[in-house]
């Protein structure tokens, strides 16, 4: 399995980087330790960044019999790059804006599976999760640009619902959005949101409460520093109704009862 964005194959072919083993040998910066797994020293998966001529930057993705955790797929084999790389396409035929996915191949060589994923940076955009120690230090944004911040948010997450997408791992480290972080904040007029981490992505029958139970939740755990009022005014646009009603409430409560547990 190979796939090569067209816009970038002359800019690869220039630095000769357009198949498996010229990736694989790269020497390239890790931007995090390598995950393993106990007990098989062969399995691994790492990501590196570099920088091209232009000044932008590349996140290379390589990974050897590395599979999620569930059993199904244990058994069948696929990489959990593999299954980002399918997710990824899944993502975008919903219609939402993510990174350009740039390469990737996988192939199974002296019986090991591996696997290259390589996408462009999201260069001039920051994730939420540090964007938030910044408005702790500084104060947060006022409320009406607050929720300006989170409109594009839960526009791209409602998308993904409407097509029975399951992020199934919506924290802020995830969710990068293009502002500044200068004080007093500069919040441009048209915000844009990027999603992240593909590798869990599940596709859900449209009577599943799993989006709630799982993407909210996990977004609302994560992110315990936002104001209240702006969760509620979220949850509020996201179930489309004007006043709580007795379903939204009983949403709130859970989302209090898994944040103190969070909190422990």
């Amino acid at each position: 399995m190979k796939y090569l964005h067209t816009d970038w194959q002359q800019t690869l072919n220039s630095i000769e980087l357009v198949n498996f083993d010229a990736w694989w040998n790269l020497d390239a910066k890790p931007v995090e330790a390598p995950n393993t797994i106990a007990g098989k020293p062969n399995a691994w998966s790492h990501v590196c960044s570099l920088k091209t001529a232009e000044g932008k930057t590349l996140y290379l993705k390589r990974q050897q019999d590395f599979y999620p955790k569930n059993l199904l797929q244990r058994f069948c084999k696929q990489l959990t790059f593999t299954r980002e790389f399918k997710n990824y396409h899944l993502v975008k035929s919903a219609g939402v804006i993510v990174y350009d996915l740039i390469y990737f191949e996988s192939r199974i060589t002296n019986g090991h599976r591996q696997a290259i994923y390589v996408a462009e940076g999201l260069d001039g955009f920051i994730s939420l999760d540090k964007l938030i120690p910044i408005w702790n230090a500084n104060g947060w944004p006022p409320r009406m640009d607050r929720r300006r911040i989170l409109s594009p948010l839960l526009e791209t997450i409602k998308n993904l619902h409407r097509h029975g997408i399951l992020h199934n791992a919506l924290s802020p480290r995830h969710l990068f959005f293009n502002l500044f972080t200068d004080h007093p904040y500069d919040i441009p007029e048209k915000i844009d949101v990027r999603l992240i981490d593909f590798e869990r992505l599940k596709k859900l029958n449209q009577r599943s409460d799993k989006p709630i139970q799982r993407d909210l939740f996990t977004l609302h755990r994560r992110g315990l520093h936002w104001p209240n009022s702006d969760r509620v005014w979220f949850l509020k646009n996201y179930l489309e109704i004007s006043k709580l009603t007795a379903e939204a409430k009983t949403i709130i409560r859970e989302f209090q009862k898994r944040a103190k547990k969070k909190l422990r």
